[in-house]
Formats: C-alpha cells, structure tokens, sequence
C-alpha cells in the first residue's frame, strides 16, 4: 500500500509540473516495491522517473544531469527482469533519453504497448514520434502522431498519468495545427485543453494553450482574457516552471 500511495503521489506531482518531487516520489515508491519483493513494478517506477527527466525539462529549475537519468535507467533495467511491463517501460525512457530512437524502433514499441492496453506508455512514445516527425519536416506527420494520442486517452478514466498525458497531446496538438495552417483545429484543441476537468484549479496551466490559437484566428477578447487569467494566476503560483511552449525547448516563462 505504501509504495502504490507514493506511486500515486508521484503522478500527480508530475501532473503538477513538480518535476524534482515526482522523482524522488518515484525513487522512493521503486525502493518501497524492492522492499516488498515486486522488483518489476519497481522497475517501472524507476522508468517513470528517468523519463520525467528525460521528457519533461520544463519541469526543472535547471537542466537534469544526464548520469542521473544514466543510472535511472539502469536500475530499471535490473529490476525488469522478464516482465514484458517493466521492460517496455524501460525502453520508452530509454527513447526519451537519448537521440537514436527510431520511427520503426517507435513503432514495434507502440504496437507493444497496445498489446498490453497501456495508453499512458502508447501516449509517451506517440510523442517522441511526433518530435522525430516535425524534426524532420514533417509538420502534417507529427499532427497526425499528436492526434493519435488523443483518443485513447478520451476513452479512459482520468487519472494524474492519463491526465498530463491528455493536456501534452492537447498542447501538442494544438501548435501543431498552427503550424500546419489548421488555425481551426487549434482553437478547438485549445478550448478542448481549457476545459480539462483535472486543471480547474491550476487555471494558468489549464488556460495557456488557447491564446495564441485566438490570436490567429483574430479573437482578441478571447486571447486577452485568458492572457489576462493566466498571468494573475501564474503570479499567485509562486511563477513556477511550466512545461516548454515549443517541443524540445526548456520552457520557463521569462521573468518580468
């Protein structure tokens, strides 16, 4: 029971964009599952960590050591053992790590994780498709990879991993489509983001996505207003870090 609370309690602190907390809350629920004897799913906590700092810079005052996601990862490896979990959560860290992934290395992994019906891991490495698809170029690709996202993640119950799964794929989306011209579909997607019931009360980050959509599309009460609600409630936060505005930048809004 202790391991899964802290489990629990990391996913929602990386929910909350509390990047530092939700990796010592995963260090310590993988110590609390070796301890009871449940090596792979200690594996997986160690995996969840190692990607939070691996994906999520933007949740980090400063950029993570690369020897910390380095031994991470190998301390998932040795737990994973044989459990076809364990190891697939492994690899989607080890994807976010590092620079080689592939899109078939993506694919026979994405294909893995809709055998084991896990749509968090699916949503994870849909993402770094997306990422090797616009840096490629294909902008209209990459929108489709962050659309793929979208409905399993609709179709299950909300949770703090499904949730910030469901906000990154609504974010992606969403800038995605500017990008393809698709001004449109990104004012629906940023309305869609705003509206997510997980974020009613963490208003700047619920509401920062529909901004720059309701520029383009010439809604200028809409963009001001929530420009507006996203800066007061940004101040009253304490100005945290916030996941990056663009893929692959450390994103922090810039001081005043």
């Amino acid at each position: 029971a202790a391991a899964e609370d802290l489990a629990a309690a990391a996913d929602v602190a990386r929910s909350r964009v509390s990047g530092r907390e939700a990796v010592a809350l995963y260090e310590a629920a993988a110590g609390s599952w070796q301890a009871a004897g449940q090596p792979a799913r200690a594996a997986v906590c160690f995996a969840r960590a190692a990607e939070t700092l691996a994906r999520f810079a933007g949740m980090f005052d400063a950029t993570p050591p690369a020897d910390q996601v380095t031994d991470l990862l190998d301390r998932a490896r040795a737990a994973a053992g044989s459990d076809s979990g364990a190891d697939l959560a492994t690899a989607c860290a080890a994807c976010h790590a590092n620079d080689t992934a592939t899109a078939a290395e993506l694919d026979r992994l994405i294909h893995a994780s809709i055998d084991l019906d896990d749509v968090v891991i699916r949503s994870s490495l849909l993402d770094l498709l997306t990422l090797i698809r616009l840096h490629s170029g294909d902008i209209h690709g990459a929108l489709r990879a962050a659309e793929q996202r979208l409905a399993p993640l609709r179709d299950v119950p909300v949770s703090p991993a499904t949730g910030l799964e469901l906000k990154d794929a609504l974010h992606m989306a969403a800038f995605l489509a500017i990008a393809a011209g698709d001004v449109a579909a990104a004012v629906g997607y940023g309305r869609e983001h705003a509206r997510l019931p997980h974020l009613r009360e963490e208003t700047d980050l619920a509401i920062e996505d529909i901004i720059a959509p309701c520029v383009l599309a010439g809604d200028w009460t809409g963009a001001t207003d929530a420009a507006g609600r996203c800066l007061t409630v940004w101040r009253q936060s304490g100005r945290r870090a916030v996941l990056p505005p663009l893929p692959g930048r450390h994103g922090r809004l810039p001081p005043e």
